[in-house]
């Protein structure tokens, strides 16, 4: 056996392409030092697959003339006593646009409305469109 011979290898003969590769095993399974940070790898595509699936969710367009109680209590910082408002101002008659909601819902202003409308809320299939700035008349 040479200086540079491999311990267990069938002929003694150093072959270092397949002893220094991570992925010389068959089936592509990693042994050793690295298999560690191939789960790693594993795993974090797993969370960042599981936060893109989530923030995709948030994306997906909720019309809060036909929402359910669930989808609305599921809005992130309203509580059960918005989505009773929501609720019964729209059993008079569906919301026509934001500022029909803004003036039957109370409670509702424009950075409220922002914040549903970021969420994925939406009215006739529009979402919000802040005012345009009223110009002061001095």
């Amino acid at each position: 056996m040479s200086a540079h011979s491999l311990p267990g290898h069938p002929d003694g003969a150093a072959d270092f392409n397949s002893a220094l590769s991570p992925f010389s095993q068959p089936s592509g399974v990693v042994t050793g030092a690295l298999a560690p940070l191939r789960d790693w790898r594993r795993k974090a595509f797993g969370v960042l697959l599981c936060g893109w699936l989530w923030h995709a969710g948030l994306a997906l367009a909720l019309d809060l003339n036909t929402a359910t109680e669930a989808e609305l209590d599921g809005l992130s910082g309203f509580g059960p006593a918005f989505t009773a408002r929501v609720m019964q101002a729209r059993a008079e008659r569906p919301f026509q646009d934001w500022a029909d909601f803004m003036r039957r819902v109370k409670g509702v202003r424009e950075p409220t409305a922002r914040r549903l409308s970021q969420q994925g809320a939406r009215i006739q299939e529009a979402p919000f469109a802040p005012s345009p700035a009223r110009v002061s008349r001095d």
